[in-house]
């Protein structure tokens, strides 16, 4: 599940702030990030995304500003979802995480809690 963690995060986020129909600031929807996601965890996920030969980014905060650029071709607003030919999910469930998300209409300032 880990190797699919990063992408994930990086899809769901990335795709915040990158349509501009959200007009989500970049730094909003980080801050919050910042403010969810343990450090120990960050530094888990910024080791994960340097170590990713699929982009250039040493970080999660770096990955994400490049993904809402753009003109920053290196980097797709997407990236793609690591194939895992060799996890079986057969009988795993549905994966369920539950989270509160609030955005302010006036400010676009974004809030998310765990529920």
């Amino acid at each position: 599940m880990l190797p699919m963690l990063v992408p994930m995060l990086t899809n769901v986020i990335g795709g915040l702030v990158a349509d501009t129909a959200t007009n989500m600031a970049k730094e909003h929807v980080m801050d919050m990030v910042e403010k969810v996601v343990p450090p120990q965890a960050m530094a888990m996920v910024d080791q994960m995304v340097s170590a990713d030969p699929n982009n250039p980014c040493s970080s999660m905060s770096e990955l994400i500003g490049r993904m809402a650029d753009p003109e920053d071709m290196e980097v797709p607003a997407m990236p793609a979802m690591p194939e895992m030919p060799n996890v079986d999910l057969t009988g795993a469930g549905p994966i369920e995480l539950s989270c509160k998300v609030v955005i302010d209409p006036t400010t676009m300032d974004v809030s998310i809690s765990r529920t």
